[in-house]
This record gives structure tokens, sequence and C-alpha cells, in this order.
């Protein structure tokens, strides 16, 4: 099986307020569906989590988001 390739932007510390992309990557599988899940909890879309496709977009990221 491939193994994905989890980028996280930006790539240096985050601070509470600022906006954090993570993009999932599967080589070779161009047709994969992705879903993100926190702490084994399907992530819901929200004002401040946005997905589209292998991106999750977080605005205003908080200590809750780790």
């Amino acid at each position: 099986l491939p193994t994905p390739t989890l980028t996280v932007t930006p790539n240096s510390p985050v601070f509470t307020g600022e906006t954090v992309t993570l993009t999932c990557v599967i080589e070779y599988y161009s047709y994969s569906t992705y879903q993100w899940y926190k702490s084994y909890t399907y992530l819901q879309m929200t004002d401040r989590h946005t997905v589209n496709g292998n991106t999750l977009t977080i605005r205003g990221a908080n200590e809750s988001d780790t």
C-alpha cells in the first residue's frame, strides 16, 4: 500500500489565531477520497474547519486543534 504524505503549512510553529493548512497526498491514487478525523471523530466542516478534497484548512487555530 502507498504511504500518504501530510504537508502542514506553515511548517513552523503556529500561533493562536493563525490559519493552518493540512494537505494529504497519496501518490498513484488520484481518485482517492479523503476524510479528516480528530481524536477518532469525523471532523465536521465549520466556520473554522474547511475541507476541499485532500486539503483541510483551520482558521483561527487554537490549542484544541493540536
